[in-house]
């Protein structure tokens, strides 16, 4: 019963990702199905590496605080460590995903380099047909994707590295809590001898925490969006031009100028951030859509005590087994 219980819930996954292909291409059509489907591939393998591993460390715990709980723990925790310092970059390299940054992208990094005077280590281009910039702190890296470097002007792609160069002088404490927040998750491994040994409160307890940290960290991150945001601004050259990147940004993504606030956010609102960059949009602040009726609420509850019983079952035979 148990493998049966796998079986459904690795064809349930798959089904639904691939149900989001043909969804992406309907949203997105200028995206080739060869690309799509590329992309859409390497996305599940990463997904099936870092939550198969968290799913079989929570359903092989034993019982109890014992050396066997300590040594899955400790080898997840090894895990995320290797992947998150060498395997993801060596990943994406190794299956092509990011590539050196061409000639025109080395110089403009290279110029804002020197303007900003922020030093980095290295310039990536990936090959994604949306517009993305983002920054690796830890690594002095920043990455741009195929499709800025196609549609924006190049001013406008100095004005989003001054942003991305901004990321770049966080301080050493604001890394840290990056990396506390994407450990926010790793308590829930300790989920079955925690409720063996103190009972279901522990359970809410872990609710309570993955709903938390991801909002005190997302409030953090909003804040040091609008300093990044700030800092390229007082360094554009033409006046605007940081304001224009940020709304073709947008525009591309078909991301909403206002996004729900029923819903953690690692960004300010466009539509703020536009009025922070000195323009003011020739349209009307939009009202935020509800992010979920009250309904779904209730089935997403549903769906997460419904995950922790099939955890309890699943581990059940397994530490009897082990005799534990």
């Amino acid at each position: 019963m148990n493998s049966l219980w796998i079986f459904a819930g690795v064809l349930s996954t798959l089904g639904a990702h691939g149900a989001t292909v043909f969804f992406d291409h309907e949203v997105v059509p200028r995206i080739p199905w060869d690309e799509l489907l590329r992309h859409s591939a390497l996305g599940l393998l990463v997904r099936f590496f870092q939550w198969y591993i968290f799913i079989f460390a929570t359903v092989t715990m034993p019982y109890e605080f014992n050396s066997l709980a300590w040594s899955i723990a400790g080898a997840v925790l090894l895990l995320w460590i290797v992947w998150t310092r060498l395997g993801w970059i060596w990943f994406v390299r190794a299956v092509g995903l990011v590539q050196p940054s061409p000639d025109k992208l080395h110089s403009i990094v290279d110029q804002t380099s020197a303007r900003m005077n922020i030093p980095y280590k290295e310039a990536l281009m990936e090959r994604s047909h949306v517009s993305q910039a983002y920054a690796i702190p830890d690594k002095g890296m920043i990455i741009f994707t195929k499709r800025m470097l196609e549609i924006f002007p190049d001013d406008e792609v100095a004005a989003i590295c001054a942003h991305e160069m901004a990321h770049l002088t966080e301080s050493r404490a604001v890394r840290l809590l990056r990396m506390v927040r994407t450990l926010s998750y790793m308590p829930w491994i300790f989920f079955v001898p925690l409720t063996h040994c103190f009972g279901i409160f522990p359970f809410y307890g872990l609710i309570a925490m993955t709903i938390i940290i991801p909002r005190v960290f997302g409030k953090l991150s909003r804040k040091l969006e609008s300093r990044a945001d700030q800092i390229a601004k007082a360094t554009e050259g033409d006046p605007g031009t940081y304001a224009r990147a940020l709304l073709r940004l947008y525009e591309d993504r078909l991301t909403p100028a206002v996004i729900s606030k029923g819903r953690p956010r690692t960004h300010p609102d466009l539509y703020d951030r536009l009025i922070a960059a000195g323009i003011t949009p020739d349209f009307p602040k939009p009202i935020p859509a509800v992010s979920m009726a009250w309904y779904s609420h209730v089935l997403a509850g549903l769906v997460g005590i419904l995950f922790a019983i099939l955890a309890m079952r699943i581990a059940t035979p397994i530490m009897e087994s082990w005799g534990t």
